[in-house]
């Protein structure tokens, strides 16, 4: 997404589509999308460091926090 407009990232469905088939999308992504909590949970389904890339209040959301346990908890670090 790194060579994507700057109006592309600022819209939720192209944003949706790149963190859905890359959970590192979510980093270039506009910031409007770091509080977006469903956004958010589709690239930590994928790879939970991705939640470094959530702003603070998602990084303490039971439910994002349980998915990176899921995972077998490597990026825990990352929850606030």
């Amino acid at each position: 997404m790194r060579y994507i407009v700057a109006e592309l990232t600022a819209d939720r469905g192209p944003v949706l589509e790149a963190v859905r088939k890359d959970g590192r999308a979510l980093q270039d992504a506009a910031a409007v999308h770091e509080a977006d909590r469903q956004l958010v949970l589709e690239p930590v389904r994928l790879h939970g460091r991705a939640l470094q890339h959530a702003a603070a209040e998602l990084q303490a959301d039971r439910k994002l926090v349980l998915e990176v346990v899921r995972q077998g908890g490597t990026a825990l670090a990352l929850c606030r």
